[in-house]
């Protein structure tokens, strides 16, 4: 699995021989590797052969690894947030990133006392301003997660998508004929689970690569009930993101007796671009056919575009390295450009 192409320069930590994410571009420079959160675009390259060094990461993330991907959990190394740790005469400090689970960022001090932020996947938010790792702390650079950097992409904040869905199940909750399906990727968008769960008290039905998956989380126990493969009686389940379309959702109804229409939920901040100045009345979109009704929720776990500005703000790095999109000496020019408007 391993690229022939050059190393993108974001996946290396400047003057170290520290690797975030570049699984697929290991090399003899390199031993120490970084996996900020278990999701494909990040991990690609680590099979349960890898042989290169040290995967380190947070806890819940060592446990996917070990888990899904079998590699030998002696390769693997489980890092405490908010500590210290020094590999590689670098000070490395893991910090919430506020993504998906077991997410992190990674707090870089060098020998000579240069500081880099590297984001990984983020959604900065408002609390990140106390972070203890972060409180006080001059970045030279930050590694920043670009995904939505572009001024099309404001939407609200986490706290406004959850109540919109809840909204929404509220609306249909009192037909005990109306299905629920909320999608979610293998690992992501569980916090809005979480949430709706605990609103209705309610069980979730997930198959068994989701259930194994949510076992890894180190979830209370009480979250952890909420879930369920038992085909028990609930009109709540998790199905994949991709899997929220009326052709899918319309085949749960095939057994009558049961159900008269399934209202579906794909939550991702790519349903909320706001590209023509428009406005927005309501934190969700809404598409029926007849007893199909699919919601867009834009809960994201990236930051958007006036958070990655506030993000900026908060940390004021000396320099700013892009790490999605940055394909382009144009497009990273761009990006600079528009996160430093003032």
């Amino acid at each position: 699995n391993q690229s022939n192409k050059p190393r993108p320069f974001w996946k290396k930590v400047p003057g170290t021989n520290l690797i975030v994410d570049g699984f697929k571009h290991v090399g003899p420079d390199c031993t120490n590797y970084f996996l900020s959160h278990f999701h494909a675009d990040h991990y690609g390259g680590i099979t349960r052969h890898f042989s290169a060094g040290k995967i380190y990461c947070s806890r819940i993330t060592a446990n996917l690894v070990v888990h899904n991907l079998k590699v030998d959990a002696s390769r693997v190394v489980a890092l405490p947030l908010n500590q210290v740790c020094v590999i590689d005469d670098t000070e490395v400090t893991l910090v919430d990133a506020n993504h998906c689970p077991g997410s992190v960022m990674f707090l870089f001090k060098r020998r000579d006392g240069q500081v880099i932020l590297h984001t990984g996947d983020c959604r900065f938010q408002e609390c990140m301003k106390t972070d203890i790792s972060l409180v006080n702390v001059r970045i030279d650079t930050l590694m920043l997660d670009t995904t939505y950097c572009d001024p099309r992409y404001k939407f609200p904040s986490q706290k406004a998508a959850f109540e919109a869905a809840i909204s929404i199940v509220r609306d249909h909750f009192e037909s005990q004929r109306t299905l629920f399906v909320f999608g979610t990727y293998h690992l992501g968008k569980e916090r809005l689970l979480f949430e709706v769960a605990e609103e209705f008290d309610i069980r979730f039905l997930v198959d068994k690569t989701k259930y194994q998956t949510l076992s890894c989380l180190e979830l209370d126990p009480h979250l952890m009930a909420r879930f369920t493969t038992e085909t028990i009686v609930t009109r709540f389940r998790v199905n994949p993101i991709m899997h929220i379309t009326f052709k899918k959702l319309r085949t749960l109804l095939n057994n009558k007796e049961r159900f008269s229409s399934v209202v579906g939920f794909r939550p991702t901040g790519w349903t909320f671009p706001s590209a023509s100045g428009g406005t927005h009345t309501r934190n969700y979109s809404k598409q029926q056919k007849g007893p199909v009704t699919i919601y867009g929720i834009p809960y994201s776990e990236h930051s958007s575009f006036d958070e990655l500005r506030d993000f900026v703000r908060f940390v004021q790095p000396k320099k700013i390295i892009p790490t999605v999109n940055a394909f382009s000496k144009k497009k990273v020019d761009e990006m600079l450009r528009l996160l430093s408007m003032p």
